[in-house]
């Protein structure tokens, strides 16, 4: 801020903020994300073969984009009577669904239940509130993408 902010301007500013070696708030919704699809896709190797904890994990990704719906990929925060303002940006809507989706869609897609729980994911997600109208369309966009790859790969087999 370029002068000195009130106490609560202060406190809320801070809590913002996050200091240490873990990286900024950016990086750890977007690593939280990364983990979970990671523990579906480990779930799914035919080494593990634990089609129920790739279940919950995508459960768990579901309600997590479901409450990543409810933000903007940008939020402008006022201080001081709107003298002064910041910016938090959040890892964009788009990539993180498509990261996480296509990843699944690489290395799940040949699994039926897995499928059908990620259309039905896609489905629960676009009957919920969304901040931005354009998340209703990188939804369908990726359910599509999934149940593409999904028609290739079974036609395969």
């Amino acid at each position: 801020v370029s002068h000195p902010v009130n106490k609560e301007t202060e406190t809320k500013i801070l809590n913002c903020l996050q200091i240490g070696d873990k990286g900024g708030l950016y990086d750890s919704y977007f690593s939280t994300v990364k983990n979970i699809t990671e523990v579906a896709l480990k779930a799914m190797s035919p080494g593990i073969n634990d089609p129920g904890t790739a279940l919950h994990a995508i459960n768990y990704l579901i309600l997590l984009f479901s409450k990543r719906m409810e933000l903007p990929d940008e939020i402008a925060y006022n201080t001081d009577q709107g003298k002064n303002y910041f910016i938090q940006q959040l890892y964009p809507f788009e990539k993180l669904l498509s990261s996480s989706f296509s990843e699944l869609r690489t290395y799940a897609a040949h699994d039926p239940v897995i499928t059908q729980s990620v259309l039905k994911g896609c489905n629960y997600l676009l009957q919920r509130p969304a901040i931005d109208d354009d998340y209703y369309s990188i939804i369908v966009k990726e359910e599509r993408l999934f149940r593409q790859r999904h028609n290739e790969v079974t036609k395969k087999n």
